[in-house]
């Protein structure tokens, strides 16, 4: 499946339900300080479709990650980024 998900989420975590056709649902949580790269690649295990003629046994789901990147920003919002990114690069 492929799952959308904005440049905060993809830098500071994501936390999200996948709904099954069973009627269960599974929550996703990215690991503290994980940064989701784009077309990145999460499997879970046992997760997924079941098997043919082996209803019991489930193979993985496989969730690529779609970063929606903004199409612009403003002046303001790319000082704001700047003065972000130079503290975590430690360019102060």
């Amino acid at each position: 499946m492929k799952k959308q998900i904005t440049v905060m989420e993809a830098m500071c975590g994501l936390d999200f339900v996948v709904n099954f056709l069973d009627g269960t649902d599974f929550r996703v949580q990215s690991e503290e300080g994980q940064v989701i790269q784009p077309e990145q690649i999460l499997t879970i295990e046992e997760k997924g479709m079941p098997f043919h003629k082996k209803s019991w046994l489930f193979g993985n789901l496989f969730i690529m990650f779609i970063v929606n990147f903004p199409d612009t920003i403003n002046a303001e919002q790319k000082l704001a980024v700047k003065a972000c990114m130079n503290k975590f690069e430690g360019q102060e």
